[in-house]
């Protein structure tokens, strides 16, 4: 005796679902990630080894994010720009960088980032949990 049975499978609502995961994925690492580019350049301005004069250099300190189009990959970091857009901030930011002479270079670029890799990855973390609730 056999049975037959039949399964019926609609892919249309997995790909609907796939979509709005992806676009709401794009949207939480978007605010997270700003969330942390600001924490990182709040913290980067703070705390620098260099002598404030003008405050050029520390103005030029930016924190930045970066999401994929597929809201899979998401970036944080902070750079230092001049006012005609070349990173390292002032003239002077090069030696400030990369050190010059007997000065070392002053690398609060690189502390920022590690001071709050923890929290970054929180806050990604809690934006994966917060797109992909209910998918």
């Amino acid at each position: 005796m056999a049975s037959n049975f039949k399964i019926d499978f609609n892919v249309s609502d997995f790909l609907d679902s796939t979509k709005k995961l992806d676009k709401t994925m794009t949207k939480e690492l978007r605010l997270a990630s700003k969330k942390s580019a600001s924490d990182v350049e709040s913290y980067a301005k703070a705390n620098h080894r260099f002598t404030t004069r003008s405050g050029d250099l520390v103005k030029s300190i930016i924190g930045f994010s970066n999401i994929s189009k597929s809201g899979f990959g998401a970036e944080v970091g902070v750079r230092a720009f001049d006012d005609s857009g070349n990173i390292l901030g002032t003239d002077y930011g090069i030696y400030v960088h990369e050190g010059h002479g007997s000065w070392g270079a002053d690398k609060f670029i690189e502390k920022a980032l590690d001071k709050n890799i923890k929290k970054i990855y929180a806050r990604w973390q809690k934006a994966i949990d917060v797109a992909s609730k209910g998918f």
